[in-house]
């Protein structure tokens, strides 16, 4: 990864955002800087009460090849001076003095996006340039020259936000098999306690856990079958202004495949249904809550919401499904004839003692590649029917009709046929007896 770029913003409350200054250091990458003024200074941003957050986005490149634009990821450290004055000794802080800034760089990876994942290893050195410079009036030779040479801390690591993952808890599965499926993925954050940093770190978790291991199956299928999820484009900021002709305009959404997974504090966004295909609305208090482009509310399995919840706190919860009812009635059997003394079979198959958030990334990857072996397998022996004893074993929910739909659109998307279909075998005696 080779930082190509910079560029200083500021907002004030007469000229709004702005670019105070910009600089490409490779003479044969041109960057698009359009934007960057508010990507670097998104909405929301001057309510931090820190006076410090990181923000990541992407640019396009100036030149177009027949594939579109190239994508630069970019990240960039926000300063305010409201602390110092505060400091300073100003009871009410008059906000014609306040002055916000954002320092960035512009970097491009060796092969993809996804090898920017370390980006913010820059933090630290970007915010000993900001310290020193003269932020109202930089000096261009002295920006280029510190920016153009600067360097990662290897040792830098961003804070896990425990707090906004338990807030999401169970969503957090169906977000995943979002990102499984290779669809647009949008988050809003109206909560402006929500720090952009988290969001960053959200993101990429959630790449994380729709990746694969390495692999080959018993018919020498690899990796190359494995591209489903991984075709999502990692976009972190964006907002009203990316939107144009009822989609995000970032890069070419006539390909193929075309999700992204973004996330926003211009909550307009969510009216705008051409440009996502779930959303997931951070709301203030731990309010969360997710939706698809028709509105319709989503919510985790009964089966999920037990893998991070206490049976007390994922009853009666807003964002995990009622107990199935073919599930209720197996229950419902097993505690009347056993007096509750033998669980049902189908408890093997999970364990159910919840998980502290966020679960460990290893544990979506093993998962993840379960199920890709699984159905490359059954493309293989020509096979159109799985059971549900079958998907529990995989990590997956055999009671939901949630978990039924991943597989089927996944099975369609392996196979390179939209019309072949999985059928699933629900009623299943291994599942209770």
């Amino acid at each position: 990864m080779t930082v190509i770029g910079a560029f200083l913003t500021k907002f004030d409350v007469k000229k709004g955002n702005t670019l105070l200054w910009s600089s490409e250091f490779d003479p044969n990458t041109e960057i698009n800087f359009e934007n960057v003024e508010y990507l670097s200074l998104p909405s929301g941003l001057h309510d931090s009460k820190s006076g410090e957050d990181v923000v990541r986005f992407v640019l396009k490149s100036g030149d177009y090849t027949a594939q579109g634009p190239s994508l630069f990821p970019c990240v960039s450290i926000f300063y305010s001076n409201t602390k110092d004055l505060i400091i300073a000794g100003n009871k009410g802080v008059d906000r014609k003095d306040v002055r916000i800034y954002s320092l960035g760089v512009v970097c491009k990876p060796e092969t993809s996006l996804f090898d920017a994942e370390h980006i913010e290893k820059y933090v630290p050195s970007l915010q000993q340039v900001m310290s020193l410079m003269n932020k109202d009036v930089p000096d261009p030779t002295i920006l280029h020259n510190s920016l153009s040479k600067i360097e990662i801390d290897k040792d830098y690591q961003s804070k896990t936000p425990t707090k906004l993952f338990k807030n999401i808890g169970p969503l957090i599965f169906p977000l995943w098999k979002s990102c499984l499926l290779g669809e647009r993925v949008l988050i809003l954050v109206e909560d402006p306690s929500v720090k952009f940093e988290d969001m960053n770190y959200l993101v990429t978790y959630l790449f994380k856990i729709s990746n694969y291991e390495p692999f080959e199956n018993a018919n020498g299928i690899g990796m190359e079958h494995l591209a489903v999820g991984q075709r999502s484009k990692l976009l972190y900021n964006i907002g009203l202004f990316n939107y144009s002709n009822s989609k995000i305009d970032v890069y070419d959404h006539t390909k193929e495949h075309s999700g992204f997974v973004a996330y926003s504090p211009d909550i307009i966004l969510r009216d705008m249904t051409t440009i996502y295909d779930k959303v997931l609305t951070i709301g203030s208090k731990g309010a969360v809550r997710m939706h698809d482009n028709k509105g319709e509310v989503i919510k985790s399995t009964f089966l999920d919401g037990s893998k991070v919840l206490k049976a007390k706190d994922f009853t009666n919860n807003a964002n995990v499904d009622k107990r199935p009812w073919f599930q209720y009635m197996i229950d419902l059997l097993y505690t009347c004839f056993t007096m509750n003394n033998v669980p049902p079979p189908y408890s093997k198959y999970f364990d159910d003692i919840p998980v502290e958030p966020p679960i460990n990334t290893e544990t979506f990857i093993k998962e993840n590649t379960s199920i890709h072996c699984m159905l490359i397998d059954l493309i293989r022996e020509n096979r159109n029917t799985i059971k549900a004893s079958e998907i529990m074993k995989l990590g997956l929910d055999g009671f939901s009709e949630q978990d039924f739909q991943l597989l089927t659109q996944l099975y369609s998307k392996l196979s390179k046929n939209e019309k072949r279909k999985l059928n699933v075998q629900w009623f299943d005696p291994n599942l209770f007896l």
